[in-house]
């Protein structure tokens, strides 16, 4: 009677301990709210958080408006903390017929909010448009008209709108305020490849761009994705991490770290690491190998960089 006992003592435990786990697998499954409700497609999400106020929340996609027009820029706004939603806002063309894509937002110290992004006419050449930038002051429920960043034809045909990663700086050095547009080449048969980056001073009234890499620690021709992953420390400084492969600086492949602390008027460098020789069974071309480099709030010397790669 005694081994009955505990053993249905044991199957009642686990039958407690089983619809503990199923109401709460439920309630984790009711918080999730469809944001875009697209019924083609939506891609590339990105979200931000007013660093103010922590249930203000804005989020930007890629997605359809209806077949006769290209892919718009969406964005959505919550005051709190995503119970709510208002209603989806689109971003203009720059041109009729273009088509947008690759947004990202970020939020500065007074609370507004900024959102850039790719809008062009497509990679067939000749290539025009550029990177663009809107602003909100109403926390995101309205947007100004988009302000060029970067022009598809600054550096020749070298296309230099792809992957427009953003960031705002937030600290309180004289920095503050600073917006931070990493892109690189969008031609991937028009070697050197390089990342560049473009600095607003004045709220994203005016950008100016410059070439991320430089003699000694260029990216080079060989890999034709040089994205550089932005991020920026409490003390205003700027830091970017970016890969190269130039055999005249080492045999193997590196990822160099880039940083500034006057707004990106002069740059210094450092090696982060060196790839090892990579094997044949190791080639993965259509793989995505995008990169992530973070700064500690808490500590501005604190930098992590993640990288996907096989070696």
């Amino acid at each position: 009677m005694e081994t009955i006992f505990l053993a249905t003592t044991y199957f009642i435990k686990m039958k407690t301990i089983l619809l503990a786990l199923v109401l709460f697998s439920s309630a984790l499954s009711g918080q999730n709210t469809n944001v875009s409700n697209g019924l083609v497609f939506d891609g590339e999400p990105y979200l931000a958080i007013n660093p103010n106020d922590s249930r203000h929340l804005v989020v930007v996609w890629m997605g359809w408006i209806n077949f006769s027009e290209q892919i718009k820029i969406k964005t959505r706004v919550s005051f709190d903390g995503g119970n709510s939603w208002s209603s989806i806002l689109t971003l203009d063309h720059t041109v009729n017929g273009y088509t947008s894509a690759d947004p990202s937002i970020d939020f500065n110290n007074n609370g507004d909010v900024f959102v850039s992004y790719v809008d062009f006419n497509g990679i067939d050449p000749p290539v025009n448009g550029g990177v663009y930038i809107c602003k909100s002051k109403d926390g995101g429920l309205s947007w100004t008209p988009p302000i060029e960043v970067i022009n598809a034809n600054f550096d020749g045909t070298k296309w230099p709108i792809d992957r427009p990663w953003m960031l705002i700086d937030k600290s309180s050095s004289p920095n503050a305020g600073n917006i931070y547009i990493t892109t690189f080449n969008g031609n991937r048969t028009n070697p050197s490849f390089n990342p560049y980056l473009s600095v607003s001073k004045d709220s994203g009234s005016t950008f100016a761009t410059s070439y991320i890499d430089t003699i000694g620690w260029l990216s080079g021709s060989i890999n034709p994705y040089p994205m550089c992953s932005p991020a920026i420390s409490s003390s205003g400084e700027f830091f970017g991490a970016y890969p190269s492969y130039v055999l005249s600086q080492s045999l193997f492949a590196q990822f160099f770290l880039v940083y500034t602390k006057d707004g990106g008027m002069n740059k210094s460098y450092k090696k982060i690491k060196t790839f090892n020789p990579p094997s044949n069974n190791d080639d993965y071309p259509l793989a995505k190998k995008g990169t992530l480099l973070v700064c500690n709030p808490t500590n501005e010397n604190h930098l992590v960089l993640v990288d996907l790669s096989a070696e």
